[in-house]
């Protein structure tokens, strides 16, 4: 038997074996979801910053920065209001 699942469960029988290796296990696992937590806010406050951007320079519309950030049209007036 060599599915996924199966790897799964034996990493995981071993790893609940020794405190050691899970204790090394959760620290890299917390370090991996600390690691994408600052990705995804660098990429979201990255984006904020260009549709602020767009809206100061006043030449696009809503429905226009929507398409170049990904963010929603209630997202774009939320920074409208936190721009006044």
């Amino acid at each position: 038997m060599d599915t996924p699942g199966h790897k799964k469960a034996m990493t995981t029988l071993f790893l609940s074996q020794d405190k050691e290796m899970r204790a090394l296990y959760e620290m890299r696992k917390t370090a991996q979801l600390d690691e994408q937590s600052a990705l995804d806010y660098a990429e979201t406050r990255g984006r904020s910053e260009v549709a602020m951007n767009l809206l100061r320079k006043g030449s696009m519309s809503t429905e226009e920065i929507t398409e170049a950030t990904g963010f929603s049209e209630a997202e774009i007036t939320g920074l409208k209001k936190q721009r006044n």
